[in-house]
């Protein structure tokens, strides 16, 4: 599909909100728990969500909450005890137009920080989020980029 500059121009002069973005949702966050949001794009990962959920329990560090963007067809997953608010889209735009809806979610409820990864990588160690975020606070950084683990299931 082509698009036109004057079209791309439109979108980047108003863009898309959450409500034409988001489909489906369910809110398990409660009352949100710091400053950070771990946005997890997920198309057709339940297994490994239900992996990233186990590592992210085992963070020494626990002031994030996590927003898990779903394909059109998925299903939830439970939260495993971790604030997540699940979001099933409207259509799908890939895991940068996922990121691009976290990210406003982000702005809209007041999180400093987030976290962007791919379902298939997974925090290695249990202070992965601690040290981001640290080196965030320390630095005055706006963004931080960490090492992951790929995930290799065993069917």
């Amino acid at each position: 599909m082509k698009i036109s500059h004057r079209e791309l121009n439109e979108f980047y002069s108003h863009p898309p909100s959450i409500a034409q973005l988001a489909g489906d949702l369910k809110d398990d966050r409660g009352k949100k728990k710091g400053e950070v949001l771990v946005i997890l794009p997920s198309y057709h990962d339940n297994n490994r969500l239900k992996s990233m959920f186990g590592a992210l329990k085992k963070q020494k560090v626990q002031n994030f909450d996590v927003v898990v963007i779903y394909g059109l067809e998925d299903q939830f997953v439970p939260s495993q005890g971790l604030p997540v608010l699940h979001i099933r889209r409207k259509e799908d735009f890939g895991f940068a137009g996922a990121v691009y809806l976290g990210q406003k979610i982000a702005f809209q409820d007041g999180y400093r920080y987030y976290f962007a990864t791919d379902i298939d990588r997974q925090p290695y160690d249990a202070r992965s989020i601690g040290v981001l975020y640290g080196e965030a606070e320390k630095y005055g950084l706006d963004y931080v980029a960490g090492a992951l683990h790929n995930v290799q299931l065993q069917t």
